[in-house]
């Protein structure tokens, strides 16, 4: 009986450590597409952070004459403020509103540019996909949106008018 209570809260002290534990790891990524851009049509950037280090990875891969190329792979480290700066505009983000807005408008499109915006936890992850943020970006309160996408895309080095566009 004893034996069988040691391993019921054995067992309970492994459930809740679980449950209740901190996750390390935290990772925001954008994906940009384009189908009517020749160069520079697919853009990914991760930003993923592992304990204290902060890493953002930036490829662009385009195709030529029906042919996957990589214009840009790299990669570099960022500091926590830089970081913390993105989260913080991703709090302001809020998915049941953007959800609430698309199902009362119907602002889909096949062509141009989509924007997915995924963040989270490793087993956890919210993902927004976004039609051409900027068309009519108040009407469909994109902005909070908007502004992450513009700063990761600054954090990454790179123009968001021309890839935003």
């Amino acid at each position: 009986m004893k034996r069988r209570k040691f391993f019921l809260l054995i067992f309970i002290v492994f459930i809740l450590q679980n449950s209740f534990s901190q996750n390390v790891f935290l990772q925001v990524k954008l994906e940009i597409n384009h189908s009517l851009r020749k160069n520079n049509n697919r853009i990914n950037i991760t930003i993923d952070k592992k304990d204290t280090l902060f890493v953002v990875k930036i490829s662009d891969s385009s195709y030529v004459n029906n042919q996957e190329q990589a214009m840009l792979d790299t990669s570099y480290f960022i500091n926590k403020y830089q970081f913390d700066n993105i989260i913080n505009l991703l709090k302001k983000v809020y998915p049941n509103h953007l959800f609430q807005e698309m199902t009362k408008n119907t602002w889909i499109g096949m062509d141009g540019l989509m924007c997915k915006l995924t963040y989270g936890t490793f087993q956890n992850q919210i993902i927004l996909n976004i039609w051409s943020p900027l068309y009519d970006t108040k009407e469909r309160k994109l902005e909070p949106f908007v502004a992450v996408c513009k700063e990761i895309l600054k954090l990454a080095k790179l123009k968001p008018k021309k890839y935003l566009q």
